[in-house]
């Protein structure tokens, strides 16, 4: 199953989506003086997660909470787990709005610190 838990096991998604591994780090773009084109690269990149996150209101305010506390999370997607912490979360949107309940729609970037196999 596809979702987004804080570090003590608690399902913090209805949904996750879109989850997009990529590289990070520092570099450096410059022109020599011959004019050809050189990229330094500073240090080792780190991984990081791009993903859609669907939450209900709670979880949205607990996201929100444990994120600004630096606290880790972890993604379980498509057989693969990654924990980290958020890095960027992009303001949150109203997706689905019902009588029953509400979920919220957001883009999550999560610096990657362990992953593995489910």
């Amino acid at each position: 199953m596809d979702r987004l838990l804080d570090i003590d096991n608690n399902i913090m998604s209805v949904a996750i989506e879109s989850l997009i591994p990529r590289l990070d780090g520092i570099e450096i773009p410059n022109v020599l003086l011959d004019g050809t084109y050189h990229i330094q690269t500073i240090g080792t990149p780190r991984v990081e997660v791009d993903f859609i996150c669907y939450s209900p209101y709670s979880e949205m305010l607990a996201i929100n909470n444990k994120k600004f506390n630096g606290e880790p999370f972890r993604i379980e997607y498509e057989g693969e787990y990654y924990i980290g912490k958020i890095k960027d979360l992009k303001g949150w949107n109203i997706k689905i709005d019902s009588e029953i309940n509400r979920i919220y729609q957001t883009t999550i970037i999560l610096v990657v610190s362990d992953s593995g196999v489910v």
